[in-house]
């Protein structure tokens, strides 16, 4: 800077009088935070993960960034569809507005890859830094990811490119995910500003009598100035050691010290603050600058001594005279000239003799052999520190404090530097506002706000900025918001003010709210522009100081000698002609070219125009697409979707890429008489089309899942090589897809009361629906029946098993498991879980159409036509594979007592040939009907069946399946009475029975008992005679799909009475239970019918005609009346402790009886509607004594006995208590938390 008056320059004569007037200055209060001090030895260690940086940061900041958008995104819908939120990446859906919180990861063309250097050679010399990782050439290669702990997703949209965005951010984003699987972003929210703390919180600077309040940052100085404190900061010192950076260091010392105050200037003009006013300065990071290397016989010249130690033995594997200690020597002298004047906070740089990675640790203070002493003794963040730390503390890069109070936060500008890599400052203009000759400062400056928001000062590590491999904690996150932020070796100084939400407000000591408000600082470098930056440190204003070194110049005037040349005026005349020309020339060039200009940018405009209009018309014709795919689809599109779905099946024909094995097994298993072809199918699902027409509001309205999400479904379809494919690809094209249909019809009363639903269905292969039979336990004619060697294919290419393997000895003893692939599960209203259709997967490599078509051109009868019996012809093999598939899953429909099935064989359909004319019956082809929907045909507990399905469903011996013994079961079923809608007799109707007693004329089955009264004992017989006759059938006798630990529930209607009761039924190996059972009951005769159901006996099936049901083959069953309904479904709150009243009385009124029963839970507790009060059930573990009344009072030892008895009792009783006080306060919870809601 030049100064007008020479007397005021700093390159002026020394004089021997002039006197400096001693600098006094005010104390600095300073309080270091050791947050960034790593551990010493062996407890610093780098084997762990880089990867635990992120999961900490993500845990530590996503509640913050959830937080904003909550408050942000609650109730914002687009369409009508309101945003969810989603917890984890991988839970996004596709098409569905969500918004989700995870860390940035930037794929970006030009980052460093430690895997690339790895692999290279390691001699090959390090690359240059790049000033940007962006390839500004391809902007496509650059990519932004979201991820979290369970995965990542790929961000896209227009939004992306208007904000600043790199690795290690934390944030929220607002969209839905596309077609390509991507996240388009339509918002994006930051955790915004951590909270702020009062100033003095802290420090140690309780000494002053009161906290000065904290003035706005933009109000300015009053005339109080001169007593103010101030904060020197400067970084970039960029000491070499030589002559060069002297000077101006020089001036720097003496404007600290007080030597020269008055002529230097601030940048707006005014007299800089007093240096009596600095209390601490804080130097940023790169005091040091490189070194110059100089020739060794250069510097044995100037120093003799080098030669000696060039030639003396090397130390540590180094010549002596490779380094240079000048720069570290001139920076502890400068050092050590002004700590007695005043206190420094120094933080090591990229050029200082300090750790590489971040955090940077401080530099030790053996390298200041004449400054150290003014080093703390203790290690800053050393768990020894008790003393205040020296005048010279040597603190970390990054480093938090508080100084006057304040907290200060600073690093020494790698975090900047590395951020700005991530942007492309000439690309990206729209981004970094500012000139475009400052647009460099601009964007530093808008990048440390960035980082304030993102309440990460160092984000970028530790992918592309080094650091210590964190692992309990990430440093680097923001807990407390400092009031000044600042980084060092910047290129140009910049300050700013960055202001909080409205959320983000911090109370006062007064109780009054403030805005978190932060002073955002870019710290120059000195060595290039020689300024320094002092803080207020009340209002935290700042000022920049800047120093100038001239040397004068020599001017040396030069004279002109003017040259008169005297030319012929023709000739002057002539230049000046052809100086006209030129000019006319040069003139009508430029108006050409001018208007050439126009032309071509005219053009331009137009075709940038007529771009944006095609741009903008793409766009909204695939907003529209988008829009109206992701919109609920109504029933026939839906339909119309899901057939598209079947058609799309890829079917792999490669034998080396296809499962093995044989097709099935059919030995040992029950054979139908007869396959026919189900002749009315197409008539019952046209009786379904029939309801639907009848509620057209239910066609047209949009319930069923959009044509986005079943296209998406596609995506996901594979090619079928096995049974699992097929499984995978049934279940995602057909089963949720007819799930679906049936929820919204459930859902809709009038389909609901037309179609005669109970409840919805589900597709499930549970285990427990699985049954193994002995081939013992089948009649002797059933064996008989079995296909034992019938197939025994490797695959459907034509070979098929010889007569050698068909004359093997039978191996297996045990029937094929029961076990199909899947069922289909009706589950109705009163938890009633039906199997009401059996599936079966066979692979379409394995079993092909042609050989289904000729399979079943006729009808099959299996026993004449195909067991043991052998061809070479093809139809014949045809015939034989089919007929043995079908007896897989008619053996399966027999065992579980489904009364429909299908096979899914190839889901593909043909069109041209599954369509059935009306002219003409329907082919014996096995395809599923063209029509848009899966029959609805209910009968009884089943609920439908597609394609091939068996009507003649009967079990038993070879000989019962011929049309002249037996009636047809369908039309006998039709006939009979439905069992389930059969009211149960009455306690007294059924005590009545057992005592042969009058009738009771409250039995709903009154009217059916008015035939001549039967004895108990001829009951039982016409109960057994009845079940061997129609045991294949659900008549008069059906499950409740309810079982214990051994036993069964059924419910049995005598057709020539009318008695309908309850049956319990066991396997003949737990018969004895039964027997148990029957006993305590007949000790229970004179309480039953009011506080134990009637027990009538036991009744033994006819060994030849058990009853098959899922696991079991049921032989004994125990006749008792109906109990009622479990105790917790009519217990309330406000009837609890009447209920628990009267369960003691019926439990104290068995225990009266001697019966102490040993499994009192709520679900052996029923409550009966005719005795209104509680009965109980399930004496199968009881135990009988003496009844308690029978006891003796003058022997002893029963006396003994009597008080052994009444403790066991009341032991019971207590307990059952318990357990129904138990139920009692989970009813009080559970109204509670109702009542909150």
């Amino acid at each position: 800077m030049t100064l007008d008056n020479p007397a005021e320059q700093f390159l002026r004569p020394p004089s021997d009088n002039e006197e400096y007037a001693p600098v006094y200055r005010q104390p600095s209060a300073y309080s270091p935070l050791s947050t960034f001090v790593l551990p010493r030895g062996e407890m610093r260690h780098y084997q762990q993960q880089y990867a635990d940086i992120y999961f900490l940061r993500l845990a530590r900041l996503k509640p913050a960034v959830t937080e904003i958008a909550v408050a942000s995104w609650e109730g914002f819908n687009i369409a009508g569809e309101y945003a969810r939120r989603v917890d984890r990446v991988l839970d996004v859906r596709q098409g569905e507005l969500c918004w989700v919180a995870g860390t940035i990861y930037m794929d970006l063309p030009l980052k460093p890859n430690i895997l690339d250097d790895i692999s290279k050679e390691h001699w090959t010399a390090a690359p240059p830094s790049r000033k940007t990782y962006v390839d500004s050439s391809n902007q496509s290669l650059t990519k932004t990811m979201l991820e979290d702990e369970s995965g990542r997703l790929q961000l896209t949209g227009t939004l992306l490119q208007s904000s600043l965005l790199v690795t290690g951010a934390i944030v929220a984003v607002l969209g839905t995910e596309n077609a390509n699987g991507d996240f388009e972003v339509i918002d994006i929210k930051v955790p915004d500003l951590p909270p702020q703390p009062e100033r003095w919180e802290r420090s140690s600077a309780h000494q002053e009598p009161t906290k000065r309040k904290r003035s706005s940052l933009e109000e300015s100085s009053d005339g109080t100035e001169g007593k103010r404190k101030r904060i020197a900061l400067v970084s970039g010192l960029g000491i070499t050691g030589t002559s060069g950076d002297t000077l101006a260091l020089s001036l720097l010392t003496d404007y600290l010290l007080g030597y020269n105050e008055p002529p230097i200037q601030t940048h707006n003009g005014n007299n800089p603050p007093s240096s009596s006013q600095i209390t601490r300065l804080i130097i940023a990071g790169n005091s040091l600058g490189g070194s110059m290397i100089i020739p060794h016989s250069e510097a044995e010249k100037a120093d003799p001594a080098l030669a000696k130690k060039r030639h003396a033995p090397k130390k540590y594997g180094y010549d002596a005279t490779a380094y240079n200690a000048s720069p570290i020597n001139h920076f502890d002298s400068f050092l050590a000239e002004i700590l007695p004047s005043i206190p420094v906070t120094l933080m090591p740089g990229e050029t200082d003799p300090a750790n590489f990675s971040l955090p940077q640790q401080e530099i030790h203070r053996a390298m200041f052999p004449r400054s150290k002493a003014y080093c703390s003794a203790a290690r800053p963040g050393a768990a020894e520190q008790a003393a205040d730390p020296g005048w010279l503390d040597n603190v970390t890069n990054p480093w938090e404090g508080e100084v006057e109070g304040w907290r200060f936060w600073g690093c020494s500008g790698q975090n900047v530097d590395d951020v700005l890599r991530y942007i492309d400052l000439e690309a990206e203009g729209d981004i970094i506002q500012g000139s475009e000759s400052d647009k460099d400062g601009e964007a530093r400056l808008q990048l440390m706000e960035t980082m304030l928001r993102w309440r990460c000062a160092v984000p970028t590590a530790p992918d592309t900025l080094w650091c210590y491999p964190y692992q309990s904690h990430d440093p680097f996150t923001l807990q407390a918001c400092p009031h000044v932020f600042f980084a060092g070796n910047q290129p140009s100084f910049r300050t700013g003010i960055v202001e909080g939400s409205a959320a983000a407000l911090s109370s006062s000591d007064n109780g009054e709210e403030q805005s978190t408000r932060v002073r955002v600082i870019a710290l120059p470098k000195f060595s290039e522009t020689g300024e320094i930056v002092l803080v207020d440190a009340e209002t935290l204003e700042v000022e920049v100081v800047k120093f100038a070194t001239f040397e004068k110049e020599s001017a040396e005037n030069h004279r002109d000698r003017d040259v008169k040349m005297e030319m012929d005026p023709k000739i002057q005349e002539l230049l000046a002609e052809l100086e006209r020309e030129r000019a006319e020339r040069e003139r009508e060039r430029a108006e050409l070219d001018q208007e050439r200009q126009w032309r071509q940018d005219a053009e331009a405009e137009a075709r940038s125009e007529r771009r944006r209009r095609e741009e903008e018309q793409q766009r909204r014709e695939e907003a529209e697409t988008l829009a109206a795919s992701s919109e609920s689809s109504t029933l026939p599109l839906f339909l119309h979707a899901c057939h598209e779905l079947l058609v799309a099946i890829k079917i792999v024909t490669d034998p080396t890429q296809t499962t093995q094995g044989v097709v099935t097994r059919p030995t040992n298993r029950r054979v139908p008489t007869h396959i026919t072809l189900w002749d009315t199918f197409n008539e019952e699902q046209m009786k379904v089309w029939h309801k639907l027409n009848q509620h057209p509001h239910f066609l047209t309205e949009k319930l069923f899942p959009s044509l986005h999400q079943l296209d998406y479904v596609r995506q996901l379809i594979s090619p079928i090589s096995s049974e699992w494919d097929l499984r995978y690809y049934e279940r995602e094209t057909v089963e949720n897809q007819v799930r679906a249909i049936i929820d919204r019809i459930y859902e809709n009363d009038e389909l609901k009361r037309a179609f005669g639903l109970r409840g919805s269905i589900t597709f499930d292969s549970h285990l427990n629906l699985g049954l193994s039979v002995r081939a013992a336990d089948l009649n002797p004619g059933d064996q008989q029946s079995s296909i034992e060697s019938m197939v025994g294919t490797e695959s459907s290419t034509g070979k098929r098993m010889g007569k050698k393997n068909k004359a093997k000895k039978k191996e297996t003893t045990m029937v094929t498991g029961g076990q199909a692939d899947r069922f289909c599960i009706y589950r109705q209203d009163g938890d009633e879980h039906i199997p009401a259709l059996a599936i079966e997967y066979k692979a379409p490599h394995k079993l092909t159409r042609n050989e289904i078509v000729r399979g079943l051109a006729q009808d099959i009868h299996p026993s004449k036509e195909v067991i043991d019996k052998d061809s070479d012809d093809s139809d014949f093999y045809s015939k034989q594979l089919v007929a043995a598939v079908i007896t897989q899953l008619f053996f399966y429909m027999i065992v579980k007592r489904v009364r429909y099935s299908y096979m899914i064989l190839q889901p593909r359909c043909r069109p041209h040939t599954d369509i059935v004319p009306q002219s003409r019956s329907p082919s014996p082809s096995i395809s599923p009907s063209p029509s848009p929907l899966s029959p609805s045909t209910r009968h009884e507990q089943t609920v439908n069946a597609q394609a091939c399905s068996n009507p003649d469903q009967k079990s038993g011996k070879k000989e019962q399946f011929n049309k002249d013994s037996d009636m047809n079961w369908i039309d006998h079923a039709a006939e009979s009475p439905k069992i389930k809608s059969q009211p149960y007799c009455s306690q007294q109707c059924l005590l009545a029975l057992q005592d042969n007693d009058s009738l009771d004329t409250s039995c709903p089955n009154y009217l059916a008992h008015l035939k001549p009264q039967i004895q108990p004992v001829e009951f039982c017989t016409l109960i057994q005679e009845q079940l061997s006759r129609d045991h294949d059938l659900d008549v008069n006798c059906c499950s409740l799909y309810k079982k214990g630990s051994c036993e069964a529930a059924f419910k049995i209607h005598l057709s020539l009475h009318g008695y309908t009761l309850l049956a319990k039924g066991v396997e003949c190996n737990n018969s004895h239970k039964l027997e148990h059972e029957n006993e305590v009951y007949h000790r229970l005769h004179n309480i039953q019918g009011n506080y134990v159901p009637v027990c009538l006996r036991i009744v033994m099936l006819d060994p030849k005609y058990p009853y098959y049901y899922d696991k079991g083959v049921y032989t004994h069953m125990l006749l008792l009346s109906w109990a009622g309904k479990l105790i917790l479904e009519i217990m309330k709150l406000d009837n609890s402790a009447c209920v628990i009243e009267m369960t003691s009385q019926s439990l104290q009124a068995i225990h009266l009886a001697g019966v102490l029963h040993r499994d009192v839970e709520p679900r052996n507790i029923l409550w009966n509607e005719d005795c209104n009060r509680p009965m109980l059930v399930d004496f199968e573990r009881a135990e009988m004594h003496n009844a308690l009344s029978a006891i003796s009072p003058n022997l002893r030892l029963k006396r003994k006995r009597l008080g052994k008895n009444r403790s066991t009792f009341s032991k019971e009783l207590s307990k059952a208590q318990s357990s129904l006080e138990r139920c009692r306060e989970l009813l009080r919870q559970n109204s509670t938390s109702k009542f909150k809601e």
